[in-house]
């Protein structure tokens, strides 16, 4: 098969060629509908085309995806006339055949592009997320038994989401000395026993914290939401901030 004759174009190869880019998103569309439907999920504005966009795009979508629309007319046709024999014999024709139709049908084609996208602007790391950052850690304290270390932030404290250290005081006054308590960090979980606090009488944790260490507003932010850490830095709450 020459590859002039592969890609000479032809009524019927332009008009699939024009229809491709409506075939596939009707299929995407209605792919959606049905897995939306058996869920008993709302239909995501996500998975319906827009016309005008649809519009605007197929005649570049069907540009690219011409060489498939050739493969797929070489293919038909020589499943029409009985002689797919011959086209496994070519080795020419059924390499532009199989390469057509793998590569350059339009899933094939997102992917490819998606790849690029990934490869070319990788996932932003958005930091670390919002929590009470521990500052410094006493020597011989329960912090330091329990294993906590200075620049861990502590996310939950006794099962409760510890955004600021408001919110940390308010959950350590309802407790006592001697209370065992579960803490996890950015770093890892740990069980931490209470001491007593010689001047209040109150429990005890032993570290120095500093405030959220992101300004998310009431110890809350999104996930990447660009946040003041002082007057002139900037950095993104973390992705499980919510």
């Amino acid at each position: 098969m020459d590859s002039l004759e592969f890609l000479r174009p032809t009524r019927s190869k332009i008009i699939l060629a024009l229809l491709i880019p409506y075939i596939y998103s009707g299929m995407v569309f209605l792919s959606g509908y049905i897995t939306a439907y058996v869920t008993n999920s709302p239909v995501s504005l996500l998975i319906i085309p827009l016309p005008v966009l649809l519009v605007a795009f197929s005649l570049f979508e069907s540009l690219v995806t011409y060489p498939f629309t050739c493969g797929l007319i070489a293919l038909f046709g020589k499943l029409r006339t009985k002689t797919l024999g011959d086209l496994a014999r070519d080795g020419k024709g059924l390499l532009s055949v199989s390469l057509s139709v793998l590569i350059f049908n339009p899933l094939s084609l997102r992917l490819i592009l998606l790849a690029v996208i990934l490869i070319s602007f990788p996932v932003q790391d958005y930091g670390l997320p919002c929590g009470v950052l521990i500052a410094g850690v006493f020597k011989d304290s329960p912090a330091e038994r329990a294993g906590l270390q200075e620049s861990e932030i502590i996310l939950v404290f006794d099962n409760d989401n510890t955004r600021d250290f408001s919110r940390l005081v308010k959950i350590l006054s309802g407790h006592k000395p001697g209370d065992v308590v579960k803490v996890m960090t950015d770093k890892g979980e740990y069980e931490l026993e209470l001491g007593l606090n010689p001047d209040t009488g109150g429990p005890y944790i032993g570290a120095n914290f500093t405030n959220n260490y992101c300004d998310c507003g009431n110890g809350i932010c999104e996930p990447g939401e660009q946040v003041r850490v002082d007057n002139t830095t900037f950095t993104y709450c973390g992705k499980d901030c919510d």
